[in-house]
Parts: C-alpha cells; structure tokens; sequence
C-alpha cells in the first residue's frame, strides 16, 4: 500500500520530487521517475517473495531469481535504445518473476493449511 501510495505521488508530482531531492539540474529525470517507482515497487514485493520463500526452505526460490535476473540481462541486451526501455525490460523481467514467486508462495501457503 506504502508503494502504491509513492507510485501515485510520483505520476502526480515527479518535477517536484526531483526539484525537492536533486535541484533544477536534473530535472530531466522526472520523465523516468513514474516508471522507476513501478519497478521499485514491484522489485520490493518480488523480494518479499523470495525471502519467504527461502525462509520456508524452498531452495527454488533462488532459481526463479536468477532466472528473472537472467531475463532482465536478455531483455536490456535486446532493447537498450533508452534508459525508459530499460526500465520497462525490467519490469517486464519482474512481472514474469512475480507470477512464478507468487504461484510458489501460493503453494507453499496451502501446503501449509493441509498439513
């Protein structure tokens, strides 16, 4: 909720945001800052995920991160033109580690209640 409360904040307000953190000098990075937060937040939940999931022992977890990571260095190989193409490789690359992390914490979870 934290998260879509800043992505929200930073669609509405990004000149803002930098002019208050970094200065009139870099305010050509506003243009990025909305498609950053999306990644950042769907970066904290992805972790989130993999931590819990290591936490209860599924040694998998740690596959389905490289696996996202791998995908990421694929997408930004193949579509480099500019840094809002590479932030959306990887969100593109996150989306995909976030179906399987969340089908993973899922099962592990009704594992858990049929015990």
């Amino acid at each position: 909720l934290l998260c879509l409360a800043g992505v929200i904040f930073y669609k509405l307000n990004p000149h803002l945001m930098v002019k208050l953190l970094y200065g009139n000098n870099y305010l050509d990075a506003a243009s990025f800052l909305f498609n950053f937060a999306i990644f950042m937040s769907l970066y904290a939940l992805f972790n989130l995920f993999i931590q819990f999931l290591l936490a209860m022992g599924k040694k998998s977890a740690s596959q389905i991160a490289w696996l996202t990571a791998f995908l990421q260095i694929v997408l930004i190989f193949i579509r480099h033109n500019n840094l809002n193409i590479i932030i959306i490789n990887s969100i593109i690359a996150l989306g995909f580690g976030l179906i399987f992390t969340s089908i993973s914490v899922m099962k592990v979870i009704n594992d858990k209640k049929n015990q």
